[in-house]
């Protein structure tokens, strides 16, 4: 049987989104260069903007599924249900129950019910 541990599956998540952002602004910043480039009538190769703008735009993607990763650990950890925001706290319902379970007990135990 596996054990699998939210806070890890949060860290490790939340590690590669920080490494992927990284690699987002090293793109963006070559993405600049290459502007600056073509601005000051330097040769610029079509094929270089088009190869770091489709790099852009696939890590960008995967920042984004990251993210919705991320929330979706986060929501899952508060015991938010997913899709409705509402969350159910089991911890409140577990005693709730056991209370009215408790007086059903007690009522059955008391005689006969007055009507």
């Amino acid at each position: 049987m596996t054990l699998i541990n939210p806070e890890e599956d949060l860290a490790s998540t939340q590690e590669l989104l920080t490494s992927v952002l990284t690699i987002v602004r090293d793109l963006r910043r070559r993405f600049e260069s290459l502007e600056q480039q073509a601005a000051t009538g330097e040769d610029v190769k079509a094929a270089d903007v088009k190869r770091v703008a489709v790099d852009l735009t696939s890590q960008i993607a995967l920042c984004q599924k990251l993210e919705n990763n991320l929330a979706e650990c986060r929501r899952t950890q508060a015991g938010i249900a997913q899709g409705n925001g509402y969350a159910l706290d089991l911890e409140q319902a577990r005693s709730k129950i056991g209370c009215q379970l408790d007086r059903l007990r007690a009522a059955r135990c008391s005689g006969p019910i007055s009507g």
